[in-house]
């Protein structure tokens, strides 16, 4: 191998290593093909003794999930929205973690006196206002700036996201901030302006992100009486830290320097 192709090669072997990749399991790995990595119960809230978890925020390690709902007059299908005027201020949102029975992971429910919110259960669930608006989302708070990677998702207590009587799937929108405020779909907006998607094989939606981000959020979507579901596990790489580059390319330029004086 020339040393040029061998010092490309150590480089993008080592940038790789620096990016860690983590998967975090959300619905106990209980049925269905078991996915390879963490398996975690949410901490800082309430444990029922059938192992779920709930509270207004759960810690998974390195990020916190809280839970919110839009507004009578804010359909999450679209392209972006904001904290400020789109989340519901009035209703307090629970994070729950539904681990039994199998097919699970984390869902929410609205707690209020509305009377709408009577029907809601603890999976995430679009349009509980209306045919168009209240769309249950998911806030991911990370410690550090990640890349979101892959998100999977399960139907309600099925291995894969449905469809209602009426024909409409389940579908969801993935959004990222640079601010914790204003957030942005990773998703390009289809020829009808929005920009929810359904599952890929009614298993798992791929972000196509190249760039980390410290929030998150993954909201419930679709049309009409769409079916809800939950988010059965994230998968998502850590940021290499400027110093860790920047050692890495002291390294390269080391190796360069040695090659040159062999050379000579």
């Amino acid at each position: 191998m020339k040393f040029a192709q061998m010092l490309g090669a150590v480089a993008l072997a080592s940038v790789t290593g620096l990016a860690q990749a983590t998967v975090v399991i959300f619905d106990n790995n209980s049925g269905g093909v078991a996915k390879a990595g963490d398996v975690l119960t949410g901490t800082g809230g309430s444990v029922k003794t059938s192992g779920d978890a709930y509270g207004s925020a759960l810690g998974f390690g390195d990020f916190v999930v809280t839970a919110g709902i839009s507004t009578a007059n804010k359909n999450l299908a679209q392209p972006g929205f904001n904290t400020t005027n789109h989340i519901d201020p009035n209703v307090s949102g629970v994070v729950y973690q539904d681990v039994d029975p199998k097919h699970g992971g984390l869902g929410a429910y609205t707690a209020g006196d509305d009377s709408r919110f009577n029907r809601d259960t603890d999976n995430l669930e679009p349009n509980v206002y209306s045919s168009s608006a209240g769309d249950e989302i998911l806030f991911f708070n990370f410690s550090f700036d990640v890349i979101l990677d892959q998100v999977w998702f399960n139907g309600g207590h099925s291995e894969h996201t449905g469809i209602s009587e009426a024909g409409n799937p389940t579908m969801f929108n993935i959004f990222y901030s640079l601010d914790g405020i204003n957030y942005s779909s990773v998703f390009a907006p289809a020829s009808n302006g929005l920009s929810q998607r359904t599952p890929t094989d009614s298993e798992f939606l791929m972000t196509g992100l190249n760039t980390g981000y410290s929030y998150y959020a993954i909201a419930a979507t679709g049309w009409n009486d769409a079916p809800g579901g939950y988010i059965e596990a994230i998968g998502y790489s850590s940021v290499p830290e400027p110093g860790s580059l920047f050692l890495l390319g002291l390294g390269l330029l080391g190796l360069a320097a040695a090659r040159r004086r062999t050379a000579q």
